[in-house]
């Protein structure tokens, strides 16, 4: 790997953790102070969104690497599952978390900042135990 690329990548690390950090200390309060913040919510929102865009640059590094073809970031996880590369426990979370970035994106449907706030607080452990798993993953390489 280049030095340019293992930078890169090193990058995309520190993106994923620190979003985490953001969205561990967002969820910590209390959803009527969030709603009641627009910075808050927007801090939930860009976190959330941080956390899954460098989730997919690290993967997708991780399919060029294994030569797998993806048509679209949807099916990024949705092949590392299917080819055992990922516990196939995570392919709920991976869905989720791929039409959370869509709507996002693209605001084709507003996103609820309850719905965002309950999803994360729910899901943050197994967020990261995938952020650690795609890590491993990322070192076999």
């Amino acid at each position: 790997m280049s030095e340019e690329l293992s930078e890169t990548i090193k990058q995309r690390y520190r993106v994923v953790d620190d979003a985490i950090s953001m969205l561990v200390r967002v969820v910590g309060s209390e959803l009527e102070e969030i709603e009641a913040d627009e910075e808050y919510c927007y801090a939930l929102k860009g976190a959330i969104f941080f956390y899954i865009q460098g989730l997919l640059d690290i993967v997708n590094y991780i399919m060029v690497m294994r030569d797998l073809t993806p048509t679209n970031y949807g099916d990024i996880f949705e092949i590392l599952v299917g080819a055992k590369l990922i516990d196939e426990k995570y392919a709920d979370i991976v869905r989720n978390l791929i039409e959370i970035r869509n709507k996002l994106l693209f605001q084709y449907e507003d996103l609820k900042i309850k719905e965002l706030y309950s999803f994360i607080k729910d899901n943050k452990d197994i967020m990261v135990e995938l952020y650690h798993s795609i890590l491993k993953l990322m070192r076999e390489i």
